[in-house]
C-alpha cells in the first residue's frame, strides 16, 4: 500500500470540506473554520479532510 493512501477504519466518521484557493489563512485554518454545517453532524466526525480540486490536501 502506498504511503499516500487513506484507508479509513470502519468506526471513522469523516467530514470533507471543499476548499478553494487558500488566501487569508493556512489550509488547517480554512478546513476548521468558515463552514455552514449542521453542528450535530459535525460533532460526530472523527476526521476532517480538506479537498482541493478533488484531491485530499490535508488530514
Amino acid at each position: 500500500m502506498a504511503d499516500n493512501q487513506l484507508v479509513p477504519h470502519p468506526s471513522d466518521r469523516i467530514i470533507c470540506f471543499k476548499v478553494g484557493k487558500v488566501k487569508r489563512e493556512n489550509l488547517y485554518e480554512m478546513t476548521r473554520k468558515y463552514w455552514k454545517v449542521n453542528i450535530l453532524r459535525a460533532r460526530k466526525a472523527t476526521h476532517a479532510l480538506a479537498i482541493i480540486d478533488g484531491v485530499v490536501q490535508a488530514l
